[in-house]
């Protein structure tokens, strides 16, 4: 969740450092009590400032609603393509498995058949080893 909360902080802070840098470069105590133009153009450097912030705030709203929504969406659709590979991994197990016994079987039988006709010729004549 944090991946969502951070940069919309962050943007939330980089706005809130613009506006408090505006402020306190037009000397704040001066505004106050001397000059009330000064006051006047202090807040149109603020609105100045805010507006050129606007698209950026958007920008990142956008982006946490659309983590969000993505967040809520994808988890079924990665369970869908994991249970897909899942069977595209059984069948190409199954089909080199079939391809396997092909040339494996044979040479598999005909080990067997040569052991058993040893084992037979060493119960035959017991002089020969198996």
């Amino acid at each position: 969740m944090w991946q969502i909360y951070l940069p919309l902080a962050v943007t939330l802070l980089a706005a809130l450092a613009c506006v408090l840098i505006t402020i306190a470069s037009a000397d704040g105590a001066r505004i106050l009590n001397d000059h009330a133009w000064s006051a006047v153009s202090l807040m149109y450097l603020v609105g100045i400032v805010l507006v050129g912030l606007l698209p950026v705030l958007a920008v990142s709203a956008g982006l946490v609603v659309g983590m969000l929504y993505v967040l809520r969406e994808l988890p079924a659709y990665f369970k869908m393509a994991q249970d897909f590979m899942r069977r595209v991994a059984d069948r190409a197990t199954e089909i080199s498995r079939q391809v396997a016994n092909v040339f494996i079987a044979p040479r598999a039988s005909a080990a067997a058949a040569q052991k058993a006709l040893k084992r037979t010729r060493s119960i035959i004549l017991p002089g020969r080893k198996a």
